[in-house]
């Protein structure tokens, strides 16, 4: 972007649709709604902020003129430290405002992997399932 209105105007809606779609799926998987909308709406905040933060961290090192390997590398470590902050930050927000729930999150994700953990749903009383197996 080469105004700072395109450059904000990007930000907001890129990062506010990812939130957007965030808090539709955790809303569909159940949740106080309520505590859902702050942490998205942190979540939304910190987000602008961080990769502000790092954009400026870019231009100053691209003023400096490093060579191509230095400037990948500190790209690929802003990647990733950018990404442990904000991951870090989830799991903090999301563990203040539910409380300490020790099941909701799993040691990958404590690493910043994306990891699901599925948990199984008990079978309803009288279905099907369980009166095909002689119940």
């Amino acid at each position: 972007m080469r105004s700072k209105s395109g450059y904000w105007i990007y930000q907001t809606a890129w990062w506010g649709f990812y939130s957007a779609i965030g808090l539709a799926i955790n809303a569909l998987n159940g949740g106080t709604l309520r505590l859902l909308i702050i942490s998205h709406i942190l979540f939304f905040a910190y987000s602008i902020g961080l990769t502000h933060l790092f954009r400026q961290a870019i231009e100053w090192r691209r003023a400096r003129r490093p060579t191509f390997v230095r400037m990948r590398l500190f790209l690929g470590g802003g990647v990733l430290a950018t990404s442990f902050l904000q991951t870090m930050l989830v799991i903090s927000i999301d563990t203040a405002l539910n409380g300490a729930r020790t099941s909701s999150w799993t040691r990958g994700a404590f690493c910043g992997a994306a990891s699901i953990q599925l948990e199984p749903r008990p079978a309803a009383h009288g279905s099907a399932g369980a009166r095909g197996r002689g119940g």
